[in-house]
């Protein structure tokens, strides 16, 4: 399988909670910022991070929270399942012995993704 690239934003949770960090780095709806994340999707893995390096490298820099800018896991273990929020829909992510993480996107994306990630 080709990799897949869907385009949106992220939201990591702290290890064993349901609680998300303070920081999200949301999905453009409502006349918000530009989708600043990307979920990558291969035969090996998938993929949730800031969409640019210089994006991740920034929020490295000055961050104070500890702030998660990336998810990976195996393709393999992953759970996803659809995800509403108060504002923007979204996909939920969950991988054994890793924490939560929520890609906001559209609900004709998260269709996509999902199917994507339902496919063998």
């Amino acid at each position: 399988m080709a990799a897949e690239r869907f385009i949106g934003g992220l939201r990591t949770y702290p290890r064993g909670s349901t609680t998300p960090r303070v920081l999200a780095f949301p999905y453009r709806a409502f006349g918000g910022p530009r989708p600043l994340a990307e979920l990558l999707v291969d035969d090996q893995r998938v993929l949730l991070r800031l969409r640019w390096a210089w994006l991740r490298r920034f929020v490295g820099y000055v961050s104070l929270f500890g702030l998660d800018t990336s998810w990976e896991a195996p393709r393999e273990g992953i759970s996803a399942e659809e995800f509403r929020g108060l504002v923007w829909p979204g996909v939920l992510l969950r991988s054994p012995g890793l924490p939560l993480a929520v890609f906001w996107c559209s609900d004709q994306m998260r269709r996509a993704v999902l199917a994507t990630l339902q496919a063998s």
